[in-house]
């Protein structure tokens, strides 16, 4: 098929007065497959020219018809058997081919019941025809050889061959691609498309479209900037230069609304032409578009892409689609672009002020400039507008046909009440952020516009707001811009930004307007949503008789940071704050505090410190804090960190750096939701009660064997779908290998963990109920390397009920090993009672590296002597204390096998272990039999080794052989 770009075609400086020209023999189809392709172009709005005279045989065609061609678009050539035996025929198509090479025209070339190979070799009935013609034409052969080479030109050409189809489907396949065709052949109207050709000519340099690679561009900018448009103007210039191609609108909206589904739909049926395709599902669509149009030269216009997900199943790589292909991708997130590794990115610029002019003229009064006496209001439109083509386009059509005085009013308006159709456009990048990115934007539009980077950064960063990610997203989701040594918001983005707060003042309320919040202060009023507050002292200076009570300002978490200590005293506000301060901010930076204590912070949700060298305790139980910043990590010299019953979610990644920190208490957290990696020094972890708790590093402290135990008291979203287990075994395969080192506590056991449950795990055998498990272990030459032991136990705590009975505050709850009946190991789990206040039942999850044995036992348990029996006992205390009871317990022999297993298990999972670790797989646990692991439709099972006990986790003394001798 004929290739060739129609626009230029018809766009050149000759004039058309014919959609298509037909050529045919007449004799072959004139009252049949003509007929019909005619009648149904015409009733598809086609204006075809069809000669119906007929002429003489061996007479030339007529100035008339040479002129028809000439002012036809396209050529429609019906070669039929007999074609080649009119002369007429002949010279029409040699005509034809003249004007496809001088003037552009577009040629389509249609085999009627004869195959394109006689055409171009010339054989069968073009070749009788041939014979003849050459004997009748003899003294001008040379008339003879044009007709030749225009046959085989028209050959060469991609077309149509009927063969076995039946002839109504046949035409409308042709009409429905001329009528595609000639959907892009004249140039649009591009009156109001004030700039835009500036534009076309860069994004014209991108897509290079002689090359034959593939090239992926992106456009991109923020909401109303134009990049629709832009991508329409290109997509109508340089549509005819590819064999099909698709625009799709509105992608982000479509996707929301009905998947990914009807988008593949659109994209196939337009490039191939096809009524419908029958798509299963997303990934059927995949498969589909890479399989058909791998090998044709498309154009595609994906418009308004939101998520990387439509890109992955639209137009996921370049070799998806054919040689010389072109994908446009219009989208506000620049990230996204960069993800997707785009050729080139084109940003779509703010109209300058000449053109910006000009389009909210032709919107105000269909003219090129204002009339008269509108001049200076339109400017002020203008400016308001800030170069944005959707806000200049909504302003100068509603103030069509307007009177003057309707003008001004509605630039008074504008400044309390935004346009809202603009402010709809613009608040969909804002809708789609993270809530600390939607913080960071709000605060830029009311207080750091074109303020200095450094001083934003910083001040973001003490809300807690995490403004190095969150002004790059905002950044690459065209919401802000990075100028020299500022940010830059667009002004109408901003309106926008107060305009939210206008709409929703309860949700946030913090960003209280200037205005308002002066006068608050100034009439002592409530200011308890105030968040922020910002001194421009410049020439004005705080009067040291000043009175400032920020008592009641409950969610104050910003004090500027140029006035000294000295203001502050003079203000109230020393750094010793009194009970009843309940500012949201603590700034210890220049505080001379050694201690603080939650007496002095009670109603303190938020931090900012960089506190001196010398504190080492900080006790900040039950203050309402809502985030704990990362500046934590500053307080070097801190050894116990005290911050249960609070509201954070998470602890900044900092802490690691506290290289004293001994202990630290997260008790009673209720929103913690995932703990990060600790210091090698920690010791002491308290996490009891931490309902909300999901995750934890399969190693909490990196660079150690041994781990801090973790008493995981009523974490039961952490112990919920077996996520005990994934923590557990997660930390196991980590703390098989490494350098031991000797307990400096308590504590001898690699692992130590408590956490809700009343069943042990079938992976423990032998099993007994009761507090003792007992087995013998058969050591063998076919064994491998002996790894450590874990043990398990199941115990109640009766404190709700038998508190009286106790005479202790500490629960102590003991494991004692033995190896061939000498004590080698004991480990004990001490808590306090509050951590077991709900009477629930519990499991001690215990792991002992082969270090952990004394020498004795690591020499007999090591040993590979044939039939050699060695007998292992556990044991656990409640040391005679009423208000525990151990119900079950039971223990395991690891081996290096058993690693290996876990291991391959658990090969999916991510570092951390929390309620769902399982990316993109269902899992499930047997315990009466194995593990089980779903993948697709493969299922994996890691067998358990120990066979013998009952269903209910109840076993006998059994010999226990190494796992190099079981049948797996």
């Amino acid at each position: 098929m004929d290739t060739r770009n129609p626009s230029s075609s018809a766009s050149s400086s000759h004039q058309w007065n014919y959609h298509v020209f037909l050529s045919f023999r007449g004799e072959d189809t004139r009252k049949s497959f003509t007929d019909h392709l005619f009648a149904t172009l015409k009733q598809k709005g086609v204006f075809a020219f069809r000669d119906d005279k007929k002429l003489e045989k061996g007479k030339p065609i007529s100035p008339e018809l040479s002129k028809a061609i000439e002012e036809s678009l396209f050529a429609i050539v019906i070669l039929s058997k007999n074609y080649a035996s009119s002369t007429w025929c002949l010279d029409e198509l040699v005509k034809i081919m003249e004007c496809r090479e001088k003037m552009g025209r577009i040629v389509l070339p249609i085999f009627y019941d004869v195959d394109p190979s006689v055409v171009r070799k010339q054989t069968g009935t073009y070749a009788q025809a041939f014979d003849e013609h050459e004997i009748r034409f003899q003294e001008n052969i040379e008339k003879v050889h044009m007709w030749r080479v225009a046959l085989e030109d028209v050959a060469n050409l991609s077309g149509w061959s009927l063969k076995d189809r039946p002839e109504s489907e046949f035409i409308q396949d042709i009409v429905k691609m001329i009528s595609q065709k000639l959907s892009y052949a004249f140039p649009r109207d591009t009156k109001g498309l004030v700039g835009v050709d500036s534009q076309l000519k860069e994004l014209m340099s991108l897509l290079a479209i002689g090359s034959n690679d593939v090239r992926i561009i992106g456009i991109l900018g923020m909401g109303g900037i134009g990049k629709t448009t832009l991508a329409k103007a290109i997509y109508w210039k340089v549509f005819s230069e590819f064999e099909g191609g698709c625009f799709i609108t509105n992608i982000r909206e479509v996707s929301e609304n009905f998947g990914l589904l009807p988008l593949q739909q659109k994209l196939i049926c337009d490039i191939l032409m096809e009524e419908n395709v029958n798509i299963r599902d997303v990934d059927d669509g995949v498969h589909m578009i890479k399989n058909r149009l791998c090998h044709k030269r498309v154009l595609l216009v994906l418009d308004d892409v939101n998520q990387f997900k439509q890109l992955e199943n639209l137009a996921g790589k370049p070799n998806w689609f054919g040689q010389g292909s072109r994908v446009i991708i219009t989208t506000r997130d620049e990230h996204l672009l960069i993800r997707h590794k785009v050729y080139d990115i084109y940003e779509a610029p703010e109209l300058d002020d000449d053109d910006a002019l000009r389009l909210f003229s032709l919107k105000a009064f269909n003219k090129d400039h204002p009339v008269k006496n509108y001049l200076e209001m339109s400017k002020h439109f203008v400016n308001y507008a800030k170069g944005l083509p959707l806000a200049i386009d909504v302003l100068g059509s509603f103030l069509y046909n307007r009177r003057k005085e309707e003008w001004e009013s509605v630039l008074d308006r504008l400044k309390k009440f935004p346009e809202k159709d603009i402010m709809k456009i613009l608040q969909i990048s804002f809708d789609g952020l993270q809530e600390n990115e939607k913080g960071i934007f709000l605060y830029i539009a009311y207080f750091f516009n074109m303020k200095d980077k450094d001083y934003v950064v910083k001040v973001l960063d003490r809300l807690g707001l995490y403004p190095k990610i969150g002004l790059r997203v905002l950044i690459e989701k065209s919401l802000l811009k990075h100028c020299e040594n500022t940010f830059y918001m667009h002004e109408l983005l901003q309106i926008m930004g107060k305009d939210i707060v206008r709409q929703e003042p309860q949700k946030w309320s913090k960003f209280l307007p200037y205005n308002d919040s002066h006068n608050a202060l100034k009439k002592n009023m409530e200011c308890e949503a105030i968040e922020g507050l910002v001194f421009e002292l410049g020439d004005q200076h705080i009067s040291k008789e000043a009175q400032l009570n920020l008592s009641d300002c409950k969610n104050l978490v910003e004090w500027p940071l140029s006035p000294s200590p000295e203001i502050w005293k003079q203000l109230s506000l020393s750094p010793s704050l009194e009970r009843n301060c309940s500012s949201d901010l603590l700034d210890l930076r220049d505080g001379n505090l050694q201690s603080i204590s939650e007496n002095q912070l009670s109603t303190i949700p938020k931090l900012i410190f960089r506190s001196p060298e010398f504190l080492s305790v900080l006790d900040l139980r039950d203050c309402h804090l809502q985030s704990i910043p990362s500046t934590l990590g500053f307080l070097s010299s801190l050894d116990g960190l005290y911050l249960g019953g609070n509201n954070f979610e998470c602890l900044p990644e900092s802490i690691i750096q506290l290289s004293k920190l001994n202990t630290i208490d997260l008790n009673d957290c209720k929103r913690l939701r995932s703990l990060p990696q600790l210091p090698s020094s920690t010791s002491l972890v308290g996490v009891a009660d931490c309902n909300s708790l999901e995750t934890i590093p399969n190693r909490l402290i990196l660079d150690k064997l041994r781990q801090p135990p973790l008493y995981l008291f009523n974490c039961s979203k952490l112990a919920g779908n077996q996520g005990w287990s994934d923590m557990f075994f997660g930390m196991l395969t980590r703390d098989t290998q490494g350098i031991y080192e000797e307990p400096e506590r308590h504590s001898v056991a690699t692992l130590s963990i408590v956490i809700p449950g009343s069943e042990i795990p079938r992976w423990f055998k032998p099993q007994n109920v009761g507090t003792m498990a007992i087995a013998q272990v058969v050591p063998s030459h076919l064994c491998n390397k002996w790894m450590g032991m874990a043990a398990c136990a199941v115990f109640s705590c009766h404190f709700l009920h038998s508190r009286k009975n106790c005479s202790m505050e500490l629960c102590f709850l003991r494991c004692y090993i033995e190896v061939n009946k000498h004590v080698s190991v004991e480990e004990s789990a001490i808590f306090s009672y509050k951590f077991a206040r709900i009477g629930s039942h519990h499991l001690w999850l215990l792991y002992f590296h082969p270090e952990c044995f004394d020498e004795n036992a690591r020499a007999v348990l090591s040993q590979i002597e044939e039939n050699k029996i060695i007998q292992m006992e556990v044991r656990f205390e409640d040391c005679d204390n009423p208000c525990l009871e151990v119900k079950k317990c039971g223990f395991r022999m690891v081996y290096e096998q058993d690693i290996e297993d876990i291991r391959e298990m658990m090969a999916p999972h991510s570092k951390s272990c929390s309620i769902s670790p399982y990316e993109g797989l269902d899992a499930q646990h047997d315990f009466d039999n194995s593990m089980v692991v779903k993948e697709g439709s493969k299922i994996k099972r890691i067998c358990d080794n120990y066979n013998g006990a009952g269903p209910s986790g109840e076993g006998s003394s059994n010999d226990v052989p190494h796992s190099k001798r079981i049948q797996r």
